[in-house]
């Protein structure tokens, strides 16, 4: 209970804005696409506003939402390290802090090298994942 008390704050700063980008951007395609001929078609047909909401627009949106991903996923690990850093958290980001601290150039290279990995692995299963979604239809 202890270190999920502490990582309420950590998380909601990591959260919230990244939260209030992806509710902006879902808005805006929504509105966008609602005035596209398929949407207007299909609620001519007497599609349910549920169905309409999941199957058509929802579907519709997460190729936005994954091309924003993966703009994203970059955005957090740089953020990480400095939440890290202000609560002091043992990651990282406070590993690179340290070896700026101490410098230690090894240190701070390799784990720079890695982090530049986890970032380039991470977009590519995203890119991946977006490759097979527009493979799909």
């Amino acid at each position: 209970m202890g270190v999920l008390s502490h990582a309420v704050l950590p998380m909601l700063a990591l959260a919230l804005h990244e939260l209030a980008r992806f509710y902006f951007l879902a808005r805006a395609e929504t509105l966008n696409l609602a005035q596209r001929d398929f949407i207007v078609n299909a609620r001519a047909r007497g599609i349910s506003p549920w169905r309409l909401r999941w199957a058509y627009i929802g579907r519709s949106l997460i190729s936005a939402f994954l091309s924003r991903l993966s703009d994203t996923l970059t955005g957090l690990v740089s953020a990480v390290f400095f939440v890290e850093i202000v609560f002091s958290y043992p990651g990282t980001g406070y590993l690179i802090y340290s070896a700026i601290l101490d410098r230690d150039y090894v240190l701070l290279q390799g784990a720079v090298v890695f982090m530049a990995g986890v970032v380039l692995l991470m977009n590519w299963l995203v890119d991946g994942l977006s490759g097979h979604l527009a493979r799909r239809g």
